[in-house]
């Protein structure tokens, strides 16, 4: 499960998180601006994560995984004074600004993914200096 569904109203916030994620491995399918959009779109490509905000204009982020393939993880972005807001224990919030490497390591722990860090060289001593 590497494809990334995103459900934002503004195209600049979609766009964003496209330069974001370029580069991480994961593939960006679709950009939904309404609730139905995103919910058919998950459903037609299949095993997807979903990223959105709150709401979309017709529907909350807890209407919106309601209606989604059970298993399919969602990660809300909200602004930190909504993140009470959110009750369903299944939607995985993060405050806005989103950070790019909190992002990519919480949608790694989504999929299970675990990415290779890379190894420190080690430090010469002094007599090999």
């Amino acid at each position: 499960m590497e494809r990334i569904v995103l459900g934002f109203a503004k195209d600049e916030v979609q766009q964003k998180l496209q330069r974001m994620l370029g580069g991480s491995g994961y593939e960006i399918v679709a950009g939904c601006h309404s609730g139905a959009e995103l919910i058919r779109t998950v459903r037609h490509r299949g095993d997807c994560i979903v990223i959105m905000g709150f709401k979309l204009p017709d529907a909350t982020a807890e209407e919106i995984m309601e209606d989604l393939p059970e298993g399919c993880p969602m990660i809300s972005l909200i602004r930190p004074d909504q993140q009470t807001l959110i009750a369903n224990g299944d939607i995985v919030s993060m405050p806005l600004p989103v950070n790019h490497v909190q992002l990519i390591s919480t949608i790694d722990m989504l999929t299970g993914r675990v990415r290779k860090k890379k190894k420190p060289k080690p430090e010469r001593s002094e007599e090999d200096q």
